[in-house]
């Protein structure tokens, strides 16, 4: 178990594949992360790509200002539908069609990108989700 954010830094920033890679795989307290996420900027990323790190954390991580942290938490089907509904309407185009990917996507979540103004998102979708192509208006 990781014990503090320091460790966490330690392993991350480790040479040794087996240090570095615990810091992927290792449970922490929510106090650690929450201490991760507030005083390590440059590690949230690798807080939001831990295997472990509870749902509301990565709630937490996916309105920081950094489009690769919330492209990170996109990506995680643990995400709760909140999480998932604040992702479909990011600003940053990489972010919703690595959402459009998830595969525990919400229905109303699944509608939203289905109707994304970006193409790709709606491509996203439609290939990751087989759902059949949404008719346009006037057809």
């Amino acid at each position: 178990m990781i014990e503090s954010a320091a460790e966490f830094r330690e392993l991350r920033e480790s040479d040794d594949p087996e240090r570095y890679n615990r810091a992927a795989t290792e449970n922490a307290s929510l106090a650690t992360w929450t201490a991760i996420v507030q005083s390590m900027p440059d590690m949230r990323f690798w807080v939001a790509h831990n295997k472990t790190v509870p749902a509301s954390v990565l709630a937490a991580l996916a309105s920081d200002p950094d489009a690769n942290v919330r492209h990170m938490v996109a990506q995680k089907r643990k995400i709760d539908p909140a999480t998932q509904r604040l992702l479909a309407s990011d600003t940053d185009t990489a972010v919703r069609c690595a959402l459009a990917r998830n595969a525990k996507l919400v229905p109303d979540v699944l509608d939203m990108l289905s109707h994304d103004t970006g193409h790709m998102v709606r491509d996203a979708v439609l290939q990751e989700h087989q759902l059949p192509a949404p008719r346009l208006t006037g057809e």
